[in-house]
């Protein structure tokens, strides 16, 4: 009895001895737990919203067209408010040799540099500025050649009126110089042929040693000591900005 007592005994003992063990090594050894908070949520990588980009805008442009506007000073006849003047030289209007139309003028020089003027007159209600002509144009012929120094032609300007006046001095008078005579050479032309229409285009802005002038009141054509033939003008032309 007492031999079962004992062994009985020692059981117990171990078995407390046992139990106490598994209670410190849990002490020491805890079971990890997740948060209650996290449990059970999926976890991803962060993600960083980048900064807006910047797109340049670019300054808005205005594109203005040119409009342009023609002044027919001849055909079959002048323009109201234009005239002929001529110095040393016959002109009369004709019509068995025209360029268009139904009659040209024809200009027959009496001496050397002798001018045939196409002006503005004093009845003209329209004023031409010189910054607003883009070049006058005409058509040139003559029964025999006309080489690139047998013509020159002058612009015409003034700073007080808006017509051609033969005394008219206002422009000169500002600068101190008189207006270029420009030979047809310097306007892109040879010679031209005989019984030929040649287009002659002037830009009175191109005119570099011109006085200064607000005005534009017409062109003069003059021919050289040596070419004395008859010549003939038709269709003469302004063309201009239109504003």
């Amino acid at each position: 009895m007492k031999k079962h007592f004992f062994l009985i005994t020692v059981f117990i003992l171990i078995f407390v001895v046992a139990c106490e063990a598994e209670v410190e090594s849990a002490a020491i050894y805890p079971t990890p737990t997740l948060a209650a908070d996290i449990i059970g949520k999926p976890t991803k990588a962060a993600t960083i919203t980048p900064w807006p980009t910047f797109t340049p805008v670019a300054n808005p442009t205005v594109t203005q067209e040119l409009k342009f506007k023609t002044i027919v000073v001849y055909d079959n006849g002048f323009k109201n408010g234009w005239d002929m003047e001529g110095e040393d030289l016959f002109v009369e209007p004709v019509e068995d040799i025209v360029y268009d139309g139904n009659r040209a003028l024809k200009v027959e020089p009496r001496l050397a540099f002798s001018r045939l003027h196409i002006v503005a007159t004093e009845q003209n209600q329209d004023a031409v500025l010189r910054g607003d002509i883009v070049n006058i144009s005409f058509y040139l012929r003559s029964s025999e050649p006309i080489a690139f120094d047998d013509m020159t032609i002058t612009a015409q300007g003034s700073n007080d009126n808006i017509f051609w006046g033969k005394n008219d001095r206002s422009a000169i008078t500002t600068s101190g110089v008189s207006f270029e005579d420009t030979q047809l050479s310097f306007l892109g032309v040879g010679t031209i042929p005989e019984d030929t229409w040649a287009r002659i285009e002037f830009a009175p802005q191109d005119q570099r040693f011109d006085p200064v002038y607000r005005f534009f009141t017409g062109v003069y054509l003059s021919n050289s000591s040596t070419f004395l033939a008859p010549y003939y003008i038709d269709r003469i032309e302004i063309l201009m900005v239109d504003e």
